[in-house]
């Protein structure tokens, strides 16, 4: 399995964004090779990812095909919205509201 460290937390990823993902729980982050793009936090992953509404900003800065995602799985709805802060405030991603 393939993992990254974000944030001082092992994500697992980066996987392509045309992967097909699981309706896990937890917080996602969207990068390219240099960039973060988006962090969000989400119960149904797969949904989230298809669904998304800044998907025209995730755009701007790559293709389907040089986008990726970074996985950290969390049930705990609270937990998530924290991890997600943490994660958005130390990346600070150029998609997104802090």
């Amino acid at each position: 399995m393939k993992t990254i460290s974000i944030a001082g937390l092992t994500f697992k990823g980066p996987y392509p964004i045309t992967s097909n993902f699981l309706e896990s729980a937890g917080v996602y982050v969207i990068s390219t090779g240099d960039d973060w793009v988006d962090v969000g936090e989400t119960d149904s992953l797969s949904s989230r990812i298809t669904n998304h509404e800044r998907k025209h900003c995730w755009s701007g800065y790559g293709n389907r095909n040089s986008l990726f995602l970074s996985f950290y799985p969390e049930r705990n709805s609270k937990q998530r919205r924290f991890i997600e802060s943490k994660v958005r405030q130390q990346l600070n991603p150029v998609c997104g509201v802090k």
